[in-house]
């Protein structure tokens, strides 16, 4: 479905959650992020989770400066790695939900420790969401952010059976689990045991 932009995004001018989740997006140009007035600043909970075309980032990065109490932040799977880096530096440490796209990018060695240190700061994330595809070599970027976790939903992950032992031992405060049947089923097929 195509999306409007003007009727909300100039109207709605107190607006703290846009959540798209349950939709699938097809949005032409992502014209309608540039659509924010600049005094536009009260969003609190931004879902792109379902956006089946790339946003523009640098009007994503423009509204996200903006909104100083953002505290969900859920991509799309467009979103590179240095651009999730870009958000995190702007709203990293106050965020409590996080949603990542694909983990899949080339990141140089500095970029990597960039991301790894800016997970680390993320010490008030309590969601984790997304990772649709990993690089296992990433996976210990984000242990610093999985000690904090209380839920983390990888129902859209292709995450290997032996990543996600990996990345599961990290959670020790878990609470919330969302899988794959499939991910379940491998590891208990292959007497994988993941200690808490």
């Amino acid at each position: 479905m195509p999306f409007v932009h003007s009727p909300f995004c100039c109207v709605c001018r107190n607006l703290t959650e846009l959540d798209v989740q349950e939709c699938t997006v097809d949005d032409r140009g992502s014209e309608w992020l540039s659509a924010f007035p600049e005094t536009f600043t009260s969003l609190t909970s931004l879902n792109l989770t379902n956006f089946s075309s790339d946003v523009n980032f640098g009007d994503l990065e423009r509204l996200v400066a903006k909104c100083e109490r953002l505290e969900k932040l859920k991509l799309n799977r467009g979103i590179t790695l240095d651009q999730l880096r870009r958000l995190l530096l702007l709203r990293g440490p106050g965020l409590k939900e996080l949603g990542i796209g694909s983990f899949v990018q080339d990141v140089d060695g500095k970029g990597m420790y960039q991301i790894a240190s800016l997970f680390e700061s993320c010490k008030s994330v309590r969601a984790l969401s997304g990772l649709w595809e990993v690089v296992p070599h990433f996976l210990p970027l984000m242990f610093p952010l999985c000690s904090n976790l209380r839920n983390l939903n990888l129902s859209d992950s292709t995450i290997a059976s032996l990543d996600f032992v990996q990345l599961i031992s990290q959670c020790h405060l878990l609470e919330c689990l969302w899988v794959r049947f499939a991910l379940l089923l491998s590891i208990c097929q292959n007497n994988m045991v993941v200690a808490l």
